[in-house]
């Protein structure tokens, strides 16, 4: 059986962190919006995020638009020591 390729977006394998209430790292997600978005609705205790390529930290509510059923983005959520 063949293995169906991954979606466009999600080739190229860049993390974000998800970041707790102290600050501390929960885990790494896919650095695009919809994927970080996602991880956030999996995970309610990251209250922050830094994304790789840019280095910024953005609070939850900066993802809170993409945060709804119609997002079906994949996460690739991976905790990460406390996790």
């Amino acid at each position: 059986m063949k293995k169906k390729p991954m979606a466009l977006g999600t080739v190229w394998p860049v993390s974000a962190s998800l970041l707790g209430e102290d600050g501390g790292r929960i885990g790494t997600c896919l650095d695009t919006p919809n994927a970080i978005a996602k991880a956030l609705m999996e995970r309610p205790d990251a209250t922050h995020v830094v994304e790789a390529l840019s280095h910024v930290r953005r609070p939850r509510s900066a993802y809170a638009d993409r945060m709804a059923g119609w997002n079906v983005a994949e996460s690739r959520f991976r905790p990460t020591g406390r996790g």
